[in-house]
């Protein structure tokens, strides 16, 4: 690594170890610190007098008023603008939400709890974090009303995942089937480890499946917020996630046997610095290396073709790659996403270090701006917006599409001929209107908005690397629009869209229908 390469990494590392979380109301109340509180403590001071205990999830609404010590176990305590609280709140195992004017008069207790707190809302006597490895002894909870506190048998986590993954167009581990084992020790003492391991198990058996891995090792330095990270993997990747967000896109795999995406396997490792405040602000500096493979295998059979053909996989570069990026996130919604008001950012810098373009010596950054905000009549409108490019030719596989799963609803194109380029812009609204409870909607949906919404996007080739903003000069014309209708909610997986989206550039009314397994942004 030549000595302009060591300066970059100096920079981005510097830059993490300075930047220190601001203190803000209109987001998570920064934590100064958790105390250690055992079981036993914990069941003597909530043993008393006055007290109301709750175990699960209990809502403040706006106007209503609760007086006295609120306990909420293994559920959210979440009071709306205008609900009062006069008195004091504990959490334990949950979180604690508190949007507009929401105000509690006591303090707030939180055990490994965290808190979600709007600019307007209120804790008059302050929030204080307690850390205890604890869970409430359910049986006696039940049986006499007691609340005893018991530590944990087991603060370990260890889980096998069996999971159908279904229309999911792959040539080289296209399953129906993914088996897995998580572990982790998040509740126990530092340091912080977790590793994940699958194997996919293949319908049409060309290959003998394919072993993946992903291990994490976090160590705190300096204050509980700054944490020193290694990571290691070995995964398929793809560059082009534009199937998934067409479900006719996965039908045409499976009739024609054409499958055009861009597979990869990528392993390596990467270190790096992670600041994390809690709740609002995250920033990661990294150092990765990893080797980029390109895929071959025979195509899926299809119904109208019994022979399987060898194909070459397109548009990835082969080769290791030594990068070194910087990460910023600022959020201030809440862990679902749903809380309005609320606005996300996030920047990205990443820089290829090599000899030249042949070993992927680059820059690129990644803007994503979105913003959620309330608006008379239970309205709701959404904005979000998306800014990619680089000063350097890219390794292929970070090149964009507009189309598909993270790109423009209902953009009209042959699903196998997608344009990827290294300068992109999208913006998105939506505006949003929260949808009644009924029995056909409770079938998928927990809570659902209805929604008009808009895309409007560009994408297009290198052009003068000295100029990474200059195609956003072309003319209105030249950008790919489309308008739409959809519903957009909480799910099992957790969230799913349906939009029906019409391209307004495409010669007729043709509308497409689209299916995203996530919220917009």
């Amino acid at each position: 690594m030549g000595i302009k390469g060591r300066r970059v990494l100096i920079v981005m590392f510097c830059v993490a170890a300075l930047c220190r979380p601001a203190n803000s109301n209109a987001s998570s109340i920064v934590q100064e610190g958790y105390t250690e509180i055992s079981p036993d403590e914990l069941t003597d001071i909530l043993n008393i007098e006055g007290r109301t205990i709750n175990y699960g999830p209990f809502m403040i609404s706006k106007g209503d008023t609760v007086k006295g010590t609120l306990i909420i176990i293994d559920g959210s305590l979440d009071i709306q603008s205008g609900g009062v609280l006069r008195g004091d709140a504990w959490v334990i195992n949950g979180n604690l939400v508190l949007t507009g004017k929401a105000k509690i008069t006591g303090r707030a207790e939180l055990v490994n709890s965290l808190d979600y707190k709007s600019r307007d809302a209120e804790i008059m006597k302050g929030v204080r974090y307690y850390k205890s490895e604890c869970s409430l002894d359910y049986k006696r909870f039940e049986d006499e009303g007691n609340m005893v506190f018991i530590e944990k048998k087991d603060p370990f986590s260890l889980k096998t995942k069996f999971f159908l993954k279904p229309g999911y167009p792959c040539r080289v581990d296209y399953n129906i089937l993914r088996a897995g084992l998580t572990r982790h020790n998040q509740k126990h003492k530092d340091p912080y480890t977790s590793w994940f391991a699958c194997f996919h198990i293949p319908i049409w058996k060309e290959t003998g499946g394919f072993f993946g891995f992903d291990a994490e090792l976090k160590v705190p330095i300096i204050s509980k917020e700054f944490d020193f990270f290694a990571r290691t993997f070995k995964k398929t990747e793809t560059n082009d996630k534009w199937q998934l967000s067409r479900p006719e896109n996965g039908a045409i795999v499976v009739l024609s046997g054409d499958d055009f995406a861009d597979y990869y396997e990528k392993w390596g490792g990467e270190v790096g610095l992670l600041l994390n405040d809690g709740g609002t602000l995250v920033i990661e500096s990294i150092i990765s290396f990893e080797r980029d493979i390109s895929l071959e295998a025979k195509s899926l059979p299809s119904l109208f073709r019994g022979d399987n053909k060898w194909k070459k996989n397109p548009a990835i570069d082969e080769g290791n790659r030594l990068a070194a990026r910087i990460n910023l996130t600022i959020d201030t919604r809440d862990e679902s996403g749903w809380k309005y008001n609320g606005w996300k950012l996030n920047l990205l810098f990443e820089k290829g270090i090599g000899d030249g373009p042949g070993e992927f010596s680059y820059a690129a950054f990644n803007v994503n701006i979105a913003s959620y905000n309330e608006l008379p009549a239970g309205l709701k409108f959404d904005v979000g917006c998306k800014l990619f490019s680089s000063f350097n030719e890219l390794p292929r596989q970070l090149t964009h599409s507009i189309s598909g799963y993270t790109g423009i609803r209902g953009l009209g194109d042959d699903p196998f001929t997608v344009h990827r380029g290294d300068r992109l812009a999208l913006l998105s609204g939506e505006l949003r209107k929260e949808i009644p409870e009924s029995p056909f909607l409770k079938i998928l949906f927990t809570r659902a908005d209805l929604l008009l919404f808009s895309d409007i996007g560009i994408l297009v080739d290198s052009e003068n690397k000295k100029t990474p903003l200059g195609f956003l000069s072309r003319p209105f014309n030249k950008w790919k629009k489309t308008v739409g209708i959809g519903i957009s909610g909480r799910s099992f997986l957790p969230y799913i869209g349906v939009y029906l989206a019409e391209d307004v550039d495409r010669d007729g009314f043709s509308p497409r229908l689209i299916i995203r397994a996530q919220r917009s942004f």
